[in-house]
């Protein structure tokens, strides 16, 4: 039998297992943590920004701005619904994070601003200790393919 023959009949089928792949890939990719009307990503995205923006605030008006920015997608935040496995650790976290930000002395005067900018390092060190490393795209691809237990533990590419 001609293999450009098996090729063509083969070919339609290779592409709709292909096309398959990719919707899987994507939609695991692309979902966000949405539950209870809130978009839990977009919320931490906002606060990630609001915290640099005030590290990087010149004045203590531009770092108050930030900080209530802060504090206000924080509480939006602790609203989210988690699941039962990540409620615990999820509500921690935030809890030690606004622990931080409520002792913040919002500075009046510039010179109080680096101060308050050095207290606002530990809320980076909670980021670390409380967020998840997320898998790239091909580690999840490889996970897919080939799942995870101990004989083939999650497959880590360059930490």
């Amino acid at each position: 039998m001609n293999p450009l023959y098996r090729l063509s009949v083969l070919y339609p089928h290779i592409q709709t297992i292909t096309l398959l792949m990719l919707l899987l890939i994507l939609s695991t990719a692309t979902t966000a943590q949405t539950r209870a009307g809130i978009d839990l990503e977009a919320v931490m995205k906002q606060m990630r920004f609001e915290y640099t923006q005030a590290l990087k605030s010149e004045t203590s008006q531009a770092f108050n701005q930030h900080i209530t920015e802060f504090k206000r997608q924080l509480k939006i935040a602790r609203q989210f619904p988690f699941t039962d496995e990540r409620v615990e650790k999820a509500t921690r976290g935030l809890k030690e994070v606004t622990t931080i930000v409520e002792q913040l002395q919002l500075p009046i005067q510039s010179s109080a601003l680096e101060a308050a900018k050095r207290s606002l390092y530990s809320i980076d060190d909670l980021r670390k200790k409380y967020h998840d490393k997320k898998p790239s795209l091909w580690e999840r691809f490889y996970e897919m393919l080939f799942g995870i237990d101990e004989n083939n533990p999650p497959l880590i590419l360059l930490d």
